[in-house]
């Protein structure tokens, strides 16, 4: 993409490279009940979930702050909980409908909870596209 313009372009190669592919899809999360977060002991709404984060849903913009960063973390993915999750705001900003949101990418997860997050969100990724 070396042209100077906003026009889109065909990428030449293989279509399914990992360089091409996006390696964090974003499930939108339906049933919001079923999946939330707990961060510093207050629950939020998930509107998305990828494997590196994920995008909650507040009403007071006063909450978060970029860089923000969260300690003990719980997330709870319908039957999976993960606890003990560090994650910092990377994004704020509003919906369609102007409520907050804000992006929330998980730090230092380790190899346990990483594993959790990974199969539990290609489980609802696989749900979600056969949908």
């Amino acid at each position: 993409m070396n042209d100077k313009t906003i026009e889109f372009q065909q990428i030449d190669g293989d279509l399914t490279s990992p360089e091409i592919v996006r390696k964090s899809f974003r499930i939108p999360v339906e049933n919001s009940e079923n999946v939330w977060v707990e961060l510093d002991g207050k629950k939020y709404s998930v509107k998305d979930i990828s494997t590196g984060g994920i995008n909650v849903c507040f009403e007071d913009q006063s909450l978060f702050s970029i860089r923000q960063k969260f300690f003990n973390c719980k997330l709870n993915l319908s039957d999976v909980t993960i606890e003990k999750l560090k994650g910092v705001v990377v994004h704020i900003s509003s919906d369609s409908d102007q409520r907050g949101q804000c992006g929330i990418q998980w730090i230092n997860t380790g190899k346990e909870s990483e594993e959790k997050i990974d199969k539990t969100v290609s489980r609802m990724k696989q749900e979600f596209l056969t949908h």
